[in-house]
């Protein structure tokens, strides 16, 4: 990356993480130590490889687009965004904002596919742990708010839609 564009990880980001990779430790600690530690590493780089595939989608799509992406912000497991230049098309906003949901759902599919492989127990404990955060992210990011990307995106759908329709009320 260039030298404008960056990654920034809050703390409140870094604690969240930490804290599930010491949840993990604990929650398998009876396997042993190296068992333990092993398996919170896991599942601490798949959630966050999962936030950065849904987080890349997003900035993938916006550069596609012709947006100019400016840096990535990660403020917790279910809260990052992509810092990038507004557009005032509708439709590259919708495509832009449903780019990230898409990627998550493209990896609870990966996912759905690894769980039904014959896998060590240990790496099936780390997909499952993978599988639920990608599908709470899924559900946060379509329907989670106000500032969710499935509710930004039914907003510009909306305004697309409103554009379209002639003044004739």
């Amino acid at each position: 990356m260039s030298a404008d564009r960056r990654v920034v990880i809050r703390r409140a980001a870094t604690a969240q993480y930490v804290a599930l990779g010491v949840a993990a430790v604990l929650f398998r600690w009876s396997a042993g130590p190296a068992e333990a530690v092993l398996g919170a590493l896991a599942v601490v780089a798949g959630v966050a490889a999962s936030v950065a595939v849904h987080e890349g989608a997003h900035a993938l799509t916006a550069v596609r687009a012709g947006l100019r992406v400016v840096g990535v912000e990660v403020r917790g497991l279910l809260g990052a965004s992509v810092r990038r230049s507004v557009t005032h098309d509708p439709r590259i906003d919708v495509r832009v904002r449903m780019a990230g949901p898409a990627a998550t759902a493209l990896v609870l599919v990966l996912c759905g596919a690894a769980l039904a492989l014959p896998v060590p127990a240990e790496a099936l404990r780390v997909v499952q742990v993978v599988t639920a955060v990608n599908a709470l992210a899924l559900v946060v990011s379509l329907a989670g708010g106000a500032e969710s990307d499935g509710v930004r995106a039914w907003r510009s759908w909306q305004a697309a839609r409103e554009r379209a329709v002639p003044a004739a009320r």
